[in-house]
């Protein structure tokens, strides 16, 4: 679980510098973003992955050696297995390789953290994308790894096809009877009054992707202090949480941690 005291609960909240966007054009993707699994053969344009890269780039030394991310282009590989991904994508050529170190709880919600940071920074630029946890096979594209660490999961990235394939339809239509009501991601027990900024917050949430499409987070405010955790979710979880705490950020202008000050963990 993880907390902070109540010192920006304002709309003065500023973004940790990873992404090249405002946090306005972030809560804006955060709107804009839909999982795409099927995708046109145009390569990222260059300014794109040139975007992408100085993002990765900043988060990867910001982060010093915990989580790491890769962006790999012109690659199919990976992708190309039907049995791995059960058909569900398709033109797949370019994704993020998320890794951090082995079974480390706060390296795998940073990697839900900072990879959403990604994921709407791509969205802003017209990039479809889909986190990808086990459906896909390793490639010798993706490099070597720090005996010490592992690749946690991947983010597809491309130019989505402009009508949704039947596979991405029927995944939509499931996503949309699942997402959960609010309510459920609240933990207000004494059924207190919440403000409004933290209702902003959980509306953002709602957006968030996540593992099997559960969403198993949950968020209270007591005393000030925002705390927020997640249930188990076959070993995704805390990228779910990570996730889930940048929405929020986003959606209440409110900063749950920054590592250029300190982490505050319950």
């Amino acid at each position: 679980m993880t907390s902070i005291p109540n010192e920006t609960a304002s709309n003065t909240a500023t973004m940790p510098a990873a992404s090249a966007l405002t946090a306005a054009a972030l809560k804006e993707a955060i709107r804009l973003r839909t999982s795409r699994r099927s995708y046109t053969s145009k390569p990222i344009e260059a300014a794109a992955a040139d975007r992408l890269n100085q993002c990765i780039a900043r988060i990867n030394e910001s982060t010093v050696g915990r989580i790491r991310f890769r962006l790999i282009t012109g690659e199919p590989k990976a992708f190309s297995s039907i049995l791995k991904t059960y058909g569900l994508f398709s033109g797949v050529h370019s994704y993020i390789v998320a890794s951090g170190l082995k079974d480390d709880v706060m390296a795998q919600q940073l990697i839900g953290y900072y990879g959403e940071q990604l994921v709407l920074t791509a969205t802003a630029m017209g990039l479809g994308s889909c986190w990808v946890g086990a459906t896909c096979d390793k490639s010798p594209a993706m490099g070597e790894l720090d005996p010490n660490g592992q690749i946690y999961c991947l983010i597809t990235l491309g130019y989505a096809r402009e009508k949704a394939s039947l596979g991405e339809k029927l995944v939509h239509a499931a996503i949309s009877q699942k997402r959960p009501e609010k309510e459920s991601l609240i933990d207000n027990p004494e059924q207190t009054r919440l403000p409004r900024w933290f209702m902003d917050g959980i509306n953002a949430v709602r957006l968030a992707p996540s593992a099997r499409n559960r969403l198993p987070v949950h968020f209270s405010l007591k005393r000030g202090i925002v705390s927020a955790w997640a249930d188990k979710n076959g070993g995704y979880e805390n990228i779910d949480l990570g996730i889930a705490k940048l929405h929020f950020e986003l959606g209440a202008d409110y900063i749950f941690y920054d590592l250029r000050k300190s982490l505050y963990i319950k």
